[in-house]
C-alpha cells in the first residue's frame, strides 16, 4: 500500500518538473530557518530599544530651561523700559499740545495785526501821531513774528522727541512680542518630551528596523519557496507516512495535487488533451499564416512621401494665395492714391468758398453794387455746396481709414503665409534628402513581438506535450490515493505487533505487553547503532524466529518468553484466522549490545505496511523453513 502512495507522490513530483534536491532544500531550509529566527530576534530587540527614553536630549531640555530664566528676566526689563518709555511719551505729547495751542495763539494775534495793519496803512492821514501808531503796530508785528519762530522750533524739536519715543516704544513693543513667543515655544517645548527627541537617531533606527524587516520577509519568502517545492513537499508526505501522521498525509498530498494544478495544462483530464492540442495546432496554424503574410517594412518611406506631397500642394496654396493678397493690396493701395486725390481737391475747394464766405461776410452793402439780399442768397448757395463737399470729403476719409486698416491686415497674413511657405520649404527639403537616404529596413520591434507569440504557442504545445506523457490525470491520481490512503492502517507498533502474532498464534496468545513491555529501542552513545527500517529493506520478508546466530543474552532472553506455545501445521491449519490475506511482518534479532538489563529489546518488530497483504500458504511458501 505504502509503495502504491509512494508512486504516486513521486509521480506528481515528476509532473512538477521540479528538479531539486531534498539534502540541499532541508539544508537550506535549516539555514534559512536558522537566519529567520536570528533575524527576528534582531526585529524584536531594535523594536524594543526604539523608546522616546533612548532618543531624550536631556542637554537641550536643561538649556531651554535656563534659556526660559533669561528671557522672563529680559521681559520684564522690556516692560520696565515700556512703562517708562510710555510715561516720557505722554509727558512730552503733553508738552507738543501746550506749545501747539501758543502758536496758534500767536499766529491769531498776527492775523488780526496784520488785518489792522492793512486797514490802517490805507489811510492818508500824514499826522505823527498816525505815523507812529503805524510804525509800533509793525514793530509787534516783528516780535509776534520772532515769537512765533522760536515756538516753532521748540514745536520741532518736541515733535521729533515725540517720533523718537514713539519709535523706541514699538522697538520694545516688538522685542518684548518676540521674546514672549521664544517664552511660550520654550515652555510649548517644556511641556512636552517628544520636543527634546533626536529625531536623527530615530530615524536611523526605523531605517534599520525596516531594513532588518526587509530581510525578514525575503527570508520568510525564500522559506515559502522551499516549502512549497514539490520535491520537498514529496518528503513530508513520505516523512507523515513514516510517522503514521494521517491527517497530515492526507493534507500534505493535497497541497502537493494544488501546486502541480499551477503548472499549464496538469489540471486537464486525459480525455480533454486531445482537444486542447488540436486548438493550439489552429492557433499555431493560424498564427503562422498571419505571420507568412507580413513583411516587416518600415512605413516611414510611405510617410515621408505623403507629407511631401502635403508639403508640395500647401506650398502651392500658399503662393497663390500671397499672389492674391498682393494683387488686392496693389489694389487698394492705388484706390487710396486716387482717393487722396479726391480728399485734396475738396478740402481745395472748401478752402476757397470759406474765402468766399469770408468776402460776402465783409461785403460793404453801402459802397457794393450788391443788394443784401444778393449777397445773402449767394452766401447760403456756398454754405449748402461747402456742406455737400464735407460731408462727400467725410465718406472719402472712411473709405481712405478703412482701406488703410485693411492694407495692415493684408501685410499680416502675407508675413503669415510667406513664413509658412519658408518653414514648409525648409521641411520639404529635409524631408526629400530623408527620403533619398532612406532604405529599406524590417520593423524589428513588430518581428519581435511576434517571434515572442510564437514562442509562447510553442511553449503551450510543449507544455500540454509534456502532460501528454502521464496516463493519470490529477483528479485520477487524488481519488487513487484516497483510496489507498482510507485502506492503510496507521496504528502505533506495539499494536501492529500484537495484531500480527494474533493472526499468526491464534486469539489464545498471551498479550504481547505481558510478554515484553514494548518499548522505544534506544541508542547510547557506547552502543552500536540497531538497525533501522532502511537499512534490512532488501531482507527477504517473512515471519521470523530467532536463529542459532542469535547471540547468548537474546537466547537467554528468548527462553524467559518461552511461553510461546509451539505450534505445529495442524494447530496453524486450525487457528488460521479467518481473513483471507495476512500481514506479512518480520522479526529481526538486536545485536550484541543489548544487555541483560534491558530483555525487552531482545527482538523488535518490523511490520512491512508498503508489502500488500498475501494469503497465509503464499506466506509459509516465501518464508521457507524459516
Amino acid at each position: 500500500m505504502q509503495s502504491n502512495i509512494f508512486e504516486l507522490i513521486d509521480l506528481l513530483v515528476k509532473m512538477s518538473s521540479s528538479k531539486s534536491n531534498i539534502d540541499e532544500l532541508k539544508a537550506d531550509l535549516d539555514d534559512t530557518l536558522n537566519n529567520i529566527s536570528l533575524t527576528e530576534d534582531k526585529l524584536k530587540q531594535i523594536e524594543s530599544e526604539m523608546t522616546d527614553d533612548k532618543y531624550f536630549d536631556a542637554s537641550s531640555e536643561i538649556v531651554d530651561r535656563n534659556i526660559k530664566i533669561s528671557l522672563v528676566k529680559k521681559i520684564q526689563k522690556l516692560n520696565k523700559i515700556k512703562t517708562d518709555l510710555e510715561r516720557e511719551l505722554d509727558q512730552v505729547k503733553e508738552d507738543e499740545r501746550n506749545i501747539h495751542s501758543k502758536i496758534e495763539d500767536i499766529k491769531k494775534e498776527i492775523d488780526e495785526a496784520n488785518s489792522y495793519n492793512a486797514i490802517i496803512s490805507t489811510s492818508s492821514n500824514n499826522k505823527e501821531s498816525f505815523t507812529n501808531m503805524l510804525a509800533s503796530e509793525n514793530e509787534r508785528i516783528t516780535d509776534l513774528l520772532a515769537k512765533k519762530e522760536d515756538f516753532d522750533a521748540s514745536y520741532s524739536k518736541i515733535q521729533k522727541k515725540v517720533e523718537y519715543l514713539s519709535n523706541s516704544l514699538l522697538e520694545v513693543n516688538d522685542k518684548i512680542e518676540k521674546e514672549t513667543d521664544r517664552l511660550n515655544e520654550i515652555d510649548h517645548n517644556l511641556s512636552n518630551i517628544k520636543a527634546y527627541i533626536d529625531f536623527d537617531a530615530k530615524e536611523d533606527d526605523e531605517k534599520e528596523y525596516l531594513s532588518v524587516k526587509n530581510d525578514l520577509e525575503l527570508l520568510i519568502n525564500h522559506r515559502d519557496q522551499i516549502t512549497n517545492d514539490p520535491v520537498y513537499i514529496a518528503s513530508l508526505i513520505k516523512e507523515h507516512i513514516a510517522n503514521d501522521d494521517k491527517d497530515n498525509v492526507e493534507k500534505e498530498f493535497n497541497h502537493l495535487i494544488e501546486i502541480v494544478k499551477e503548472i499549464p495544462y496538469m489540471s486537464l483530464e486525459n480525455n480533454e488533451i486531445e482537444v486542447e492540442m488540436k486548438k493550439l495546432d489552429d492557433e499555431l496554424r493560424n498564427y503562422d499564416s498571419e505571420i507568412s503574410q507580413k513583411d516587416y517594412q518600415t512605413l516611414d518611406a510611405v510617410f515621408i512621401e505623403d507629407r511631401i506631397l502635403y508639403l508640395e500642394d500647401s506650398i502651392k496654396n500658399n503662393k497663390d494665395l500671397i499672389r492674391s493678397l498682393t494683387d488686392k493690396k496693389g489694389k487698394l493701395e492705388y484706390e487710396n492714391e486716387v482717393i487722396s486725390e479726391k480728399i485734396y481737391r475738396s478740402e481745395v475747394q472748401i478752402k476757397n468758398i470759406n474765402k468766399s464766405l469770408s468776402d460776402y461776410d465783409e461785403y460793404d452793402y453801402e459802397c457794393g453794387e450788391l443788394s443784401k439780399s444778393v449777397v445773402q442768397a449767394a452766401n447760403n448757395k456756398l454754405v449748402e455746396e461747402k456742406n455737400n463737399i464735407s460731408e462727400i470729403t467725410a465718406n472719402y476719409r472712411s473709405d481712405l481709414v478703412k482701406n488703410i486698416n485693411e492694407i495692415k491686415i493684408i501685410d499680416d497674413q502675407l508675413t503669415y503665409f510667406n513664413n509658412e511657405v519658408v518653414n514648409k520649404e525648409s521641411e520639404l527639403d529635409e524631408l526629400n534628402k530623408k527620403l533619398a537616404l532612406n532604405t529599406s529596413s524590417k520593423n524589428i520591434l513588430e518581428e519581435e513581438k511576434d517571434k515572442l507569440a510564437l514562442e509562447k504557442i510553442n511553449s503551450k504545445i510543449n507544455s500540454l506535450k509534456f502532460r501528454e506523457e502521464f496516463n493519470k490525470s490529477l483528479s485520477e491520481i487524488l481519488e487513487e490515493f484516497e483510496m489507498l490512503n482510507s485502506s492503510l492502517e496507521f496504528v502505533d507498533k506495539k499494536t501492529r505487533v500484537q495484531r500480527n502474532l494474533r493472526s499468526l498464534l491464534g486469539d489464545e496468545v498471551t498479550p504481547l505487553e505481558e510478554i515484553i513491555p514494548f518499548q522505544e529501542p534506544e541508542i547510547k552513545s557506547d552502543e552500536v547503532e540497531l538497525p533501522t527500517e532502511e537499512k534490512v529493506e532488501d531482507e527477504p520478508h517473512g515471519f521470523m524466529v530467532p536463529d542459532e546466530k542469535i547471540n547468548e543474552t537474546s537466547q537467554i532472553q528468548v527462553e524467559e518468553v518461552n511461553e510461546i506455545p509451539q505450534i505445529t501445521d495442524e494447530e496453524l491449519k486450525n487457528n488460521e484466522p479467518k481473513e483471507e490475506k495476512l500481514r506479512v511482518v518480520e522479526i529481526i534479532p538486536i545485536s550484541d549490545t543489548v544487555t541483560e538489563k534491558e530483555p525487552e529489546k531482545d527482538f523488535m518488530v518490523n511490520d512491512f505496511q508498503d508489502d500488500d497483504y498475501v494469503d497465509f500458504e503464499s506466506a509459509i511458501s516465501e518464508v521457507g523453513e524459516k
